[in-house]
């Protein structure tokens, strides 16, 4: 049993605070580092992130530990030496403040030390054993003692009634920052009664801004509003992070703003299939809307980014200056369609029908098709004066007396198309591929 306790104690680290001389605690060593952080973190109340041995050097992995070492945690910043003239003094001073305010006090009385980086509460030293407690006596106490403190690279904040522990160096790293200027040295704050400076501003938008200055990343609790977080990071001016979040906050817009396809069908249910739905601006980016009925509805500069439109009837509709980029219209109906500058790059329009029957002519003015597959797809009598085509699949297309005036067709798939009829007045055809079953313009 004796063999087993000597065992076990050997296994055991003592782990100060970063910079730290007071409050430590005995831990054991666990089987992973990972698990070795996460104990740390919990018996000294941080988020511990890196540790270091006496001599600041870093240890980052379970077997570099040296059983009844010396350690001291770090929550991201460098080693802090404890031995320092600043860190002895402070020690000094807190020791010196508990014997000439406390002295009178039962050594069973149990205080709170707000300095001391940690919350349990600890025992008086009893007042007759004062020359066991200071081995150096400081003349820095009283008035001074406030001075020794501010100094310190440890502070607490007590940020809407939430303590929050960091170092000075860690809240200043963006200089530019309202932040830097609050805690530079110079400066002083209204504080708590524990000694925790005072900042008037939501806990939990502060949190993602103190640990994007520890560790450089952006990370938000599920919960909380990251454009609250935004906004708190315009507030004290954290370079690093509003363009970021600008960026997040918008995705979160457009994401919130995207209709369903059950919306959509909620729409079109309560109105007739002749009549003109307002459906502008619209964002449908991604939505399936396969095979739905959506003639003669108003879809100007709507988002159809990546949205599935195959077999969808979109006769007469106004499709001016829409985003249709990477969309999927395989087989839909695009009669008296009007696309004038309408982005449909990279969009898959196989087996399309643009075809102009009585009177119900699809415009296709300046409408980008860079890198579309438009194969078999019906063009006939369409204007598509000035599009773009380049790189575009155009097998078996029906061009059949549509305008392709100053239609860009440089390095396009003609093999198999009907330009029979078709204007091709300043057309761009270096590069296009054609073969035998090509029909011509004439």
């Amino acid at each position: 049993m004796l063999g087993a306790m000597t065992e076990t104690s050997r296994k055991r680290v003592t782990v100060f605070q970063n910079g730290k001389k007071i409050g430590g605690k005995a831990i054991s060593i666990p089987k992973k580092w990972n698990e070795f952080l996460k104990i740390v973190s919990k018996k000294l109340n941080l988020p511990v992130s890196r540790i270091f041995n006496e001599d600041g050097g870093e240890i980052d992995e379970i077997e570099a530990i040296v059983p009844r070492e010396i350690l001291y945690a770090s929550c991201g910043e460098n080693f802090i030496n404890p031995n320092t003239k600043d860190n002895i003094l402070f020690s000094n001073s807190i020791n010196n403040n508990n014997i000439n305010t406390l002295s009178n006090i039962p050594s069973s009385t149990n205080y709170y030390n707000p300095y001391s980086g940690t919350n349990p509460s600890a025992s008086l030293p009893n007042s007759n054993n004062t020359n066991n407690l200071v081995t150096n006596k400081s003349p820095h106490i009283g008035g001074d003692y406030h001075h020794q403190q501010l100094h310190t690279d440890w502070i607490s904040l007590n940020v809407g009634g939430r303590v929050f522990t960091t170092t000075r160096s860690t809240i200043s790293r963006d200089k530019d920052s309202m932040l830097a200027k609050m805690f530079s040295e110079n400066w002083d704050s209204a504080k708590d009664i524990n000694g925790a400076y005072l900042i008037d501003r939501s806990p939990d938008y502060f949190s993602p801004i103190l640990n994007f200055l520890r560790c450089g990343t952006i990370t938000i609790d599920e919960g909380v509003n990251v454009e609250g977080v935004y906004q708190e990071a315009r507030f004290f001016n954290i370079s690093g992070m509003i363009d970021k979040l600008a960026v997040m906050v918008e995705g979160l817009k457009n994401k919130q703003d995207v209709f369903t396809r059950k919306d959509v069908i909620s729409i079109l249910l309560t109105s007739s299939s002749n009549s003109s739905l307002r459906c502008q601006g619209l964002n449908l980016s991604g939505v399936d809307l396969s095979k739905l009925d959506l003639r003669n509805i108003n879809f100007k500069m709507t988002n159809f980014k990546d949205t599935n439109l195959s077999k969808c009837n979109l006769d007469n509709a106004l499709l001016q200056e829409a985003d249709l980029s990477g969309a999927n219209l395989t087989g839909a109906s695009l009669r008296g369609t009007n696309l004038t500058g309408a982005n449909l790059e990279s969009c898959v329009l196989k087996g399309a029908n643009f075809e102009d029957r009585g009177g119900q002519r699809a415009t296709l003015e300046n409408v980008n098709f860079k890198n579309a597959v438009l194969e078999e797809a019906n063009f006939s009598g369409a204007n598509l004066r000035v599009s773009n085509f380049k790189c575009a699949n155009l097998e078996n297309c029906n061009f059949r007396g549509a305008d392709l005036a100053g239609a860009n067709l440089e390095d396009c798939n003609l093999r198999g198309a009907n330009l029979h009829k078709a204007n091709l007045i300043g057309v761009n055809l270096r590069g296009a591929n054609f073969d035998i079953r090509t029909v011509s313009s004439r």
